[in-house]
């Protein structure tokens, strides 16, 4: 008897966990909704800074600023030739302050223009390729874009940020916090954390690597468009922020079992400002447009096939009036061909 072996069971990894980062634990202590044993800094998380700004009386979440920016250079870009690029700096301000007083004002009164509480602006530094700069100005959502000189971007950085603490946020850090630097703007170093929302999505979404922007805010509902915009990609990347704090406590509640009703409603807020309707983009009336002549193609096709197989319909019926198949076959009953192939015609088919 041949001897039988069971065959090897294959196993599933299990999902990945996610990496829980310091991105993480400061997110949860700048928006307050995390214990302190979920704020608390592990050897994988390192410590947290010293100072990660004031609270609001009577609050656990933070008086700052969040302040996102984005550059858009080319590919070629190198110090020593930066007064040849053409740079396009993109910054989307929320102020806190906005989150407290919705929510202690509340939403019930009149419906609420939620993205308005995020400011855009998008600068242009150079002039060395008109066609480049027109494309990135016709693109931004928000408003005209801004042309100034390269030694004014940090006094024009100085006065949106007004003195006040504040928190950088960017999508991938390295490049853009580089440029930064060649442009002097020194201000950034006066922020009190600077946040990569590729580092911060680690954990709330369980992943192992690193999303582009435009999948990241797809992934968490956010309706993204138009991309490599300087300044819409800052905007963006301050609603994916925001919408990481959500899916963060969110996951704190599945895995805990703990949420605050306080923390709930800071949450609804960050999740209506992050999910806010935004200005229709050219990329959203191109899909129309290729959404509406692909149903006009799928209608004429519809109607070609329905003359096509009347044609034949009719044809069958005359060969059969001719052969006497059929007895109660009349004039009427019958499709004039010539009537069918000038529609055709007049359809274009």
């Amino acid at each position: 008897m041949a001897e039988t072996r069971n065959a090897p069971v294959e196993m599933s990894n299990p999902p990945h966990q996610g990496i829980l980062r310091q991105e993480n634990l400061v997110l949860r202590t700048i928006f307050g909704y995390a214990n302190e044993k979920h704020t608390s800094p592990s050897a994988s998380t390192g410590s947290l800074p010293s100072f990660l700004g004031e609270c609001f009386p009577g609050s656990s979440m933070k008086d700052l600023l969040l302040v996102a920016i984005d550059v858009d250079a080319p590919q070629s870009y190198n110090k020593a030739n930066i007064e040849q690029h053409l740079l396009h700096i993109g910054i989307s301000i929320l102020d806190s302050r906005h989150v407290r007083d919705l929510v202690h004002v509340g939403t019930h009164d009149a419906p609420v223009a939620f993205d308005r509480f995020i400011t855009n602006y998008q600068f242009v530094i150079g002039n060395s390729h008109p066609a480049r700069a027109y494309t990135a100005s016709k693109k931004f959502l928000w408003g005209e874009s801004e042309p100034i000189c390269r030694s004014e971007l940090q006094t024009r950085f100085d006065g949106l940020i007004s003195g006040r603490d504040f928190v950088a946020v960017l999508h991938g850090t390295c490049l853009d916090l580089r440029i930064l630097n060649d442009l002097n703007v020194t201000s950034l170093s006066r922020a009190v954390y600077i946040f990569d929302t590729n580092k911060v999505a680690q954990w709330p979404l369980q992943l192992h690597y690193r999303l582009s922007l435009r999948t990241l805010c797809e992934t968490l509902g956010i309706p993204f468009t138009s991309g490599h915009a300087a300044g819409n990609d800052a905007h963006f990347a301050l609603r994916a922020l925001l919408m990481l704090a959500v899916r963060d406590a969110q996951r704190l509640t599945r895995v805990y079992g703990y949420a605050s009703i306080s923390a709930e409603v800071v949450l609804q807020r960050l999740q209506d400002i992050a999910l806010a309707p935004r200005p229709v983009s050219e990329e959203d009336i191109s899909a129309t447009a290729r959404i509406e002549s692909h149903r006009q193609r799928k209608v004429a096709n519809l109607e070609k096939k329905w003359l096509k197989r009347a044609m034949k319909q009719a044809r069958k019926k005359q060969r059969q009036a001719i052969a006497g198949a059929s007895d109660d076959f009349s004039d009427k009953e019958a499709l004039d061909e010539e009537a069918i192939r000038a529609e055709l015609e007049r359809r274009h088919f």
